[in-house]
């Protein structure tokens, strides 16, 4: 079984992604898995991501954060969101009671003590980032793409500052939690030449950020003995719950439940076959 669920969500890997997996470890969704369930206290999610050419957040990541949500809940753990004020709104609609915090937009903002705030408030025992876009080098928030979408993105960074034990899901190299690599992702090529600086304790690779929030959940099953993984309905239903929320394809900038250009169809057989991969089916 070992590696399994990291080869699943690696599957139909456009980008190379999967090329960090020999410096971040063979068995990333595992490791991840062992951080988790080693931490105590609420879980503080954050996600989110910008999308310029479409002017609204994209359907990657969002639907992973909620996933994860409900399967942390399962294992007892409290869950809060953060997001940035451009994302809000979408978000917003998609927390079904839980707690939601809103880091401010803007040069002028003092996010640090907004950052302050919000642990103060939740006392996280764990960070997670899910396709949560951090600053390169030169403090820019990029898209994958290159393009500076900065005015467009609060600093969630902050939160990584205070020593709390942090994952981070990433799909491109543009994402908190890459920096623990960012040597790395420079020199490849396809990948941004100005990437993520910010680390965490754990990174999750996936094609799909959504999918690396699979695997660690299809890991989390296994490891606790008990399903923390959406059914295919469920996976459909929450992706649908964020289109109608606002969100867009990040490929196509279109209000379809597609999710970086891949269809509908094979973000749900991805998920089948991780819930074969642990028994689940």
């Amino acid at each position: 079984m070992q590696g399994v669920i990291e080869e699943e969500v690696l599957r139909y890997d456009r980008r190379g992604i999967g090329r960090l997996r020999e410096r971040v470890g063979a068995n990333f969704c595992s490791a991840a898995a062992e951080l988790v369930l080693g931490t105590t206290g609420p879980i503080l999610i954050g996600t989110g991501f910008y999308i310029a050419h479409a002017r609204k957040p994209e359907t990657d990541g969002p639907p992973g954060a909620i996933a994860l949500a409900r399967g942390f809940e399962r294992l007892g753990r409290r869950v809060a969101f953060v997001t940035d004020e451009v994302c809000a709104p979408m978000m917003e609609k998609l927390t079904d009671g839980r707690e939601l915090h809103v880091i401010p937009v803007g040069e002028d903002a003092d996010v640090a003590d907004v950052s302050r705030s919000i642990i103060d408030a939740v006392r996280p025992g764990l960070l997670v980032a899910i396709e949560r876009c951090g600053p390169d080098a030169d403090g820019r928030f990029l898209q994958f793409s290159g393009y500076d979408i900065s005015a467009f993105t609060g600093r969630m960074e902050h939160l990584f500052a205070h020593g709390i034990p942090s994952v981070g899901i990433v799909d491109g190299g543009n994402e908190i939690g890459i920096g623990a690599v960012a040597d790395l992702v420079k020199g490849l090529p396809g990948l941004p030449d100005c990437p993520c600086v910010t680390p965490t304790d754990r990174i999750v690779l996936g094609s799909v950020a959504n999918w690396g929030a699979y695997g660690l959940l299809a890991e989390l099953s296994q490891r606790a003995r008990v399903s923390v993984l959406p059914t295919l309905k469920e996976e459909a239903d929450i992706r649908m719950s964020v289109v109608a929320a606002g969100a867009i394809d990040g490929d196509s900038g279109e209000s379809i439940g597609a999710v970086d250009g891949y269809p509908s169809e094979l973000n749900g057989l991805v998920l089948e076959r991780l819930r074969h991969a642990v028994g689940l089916d």
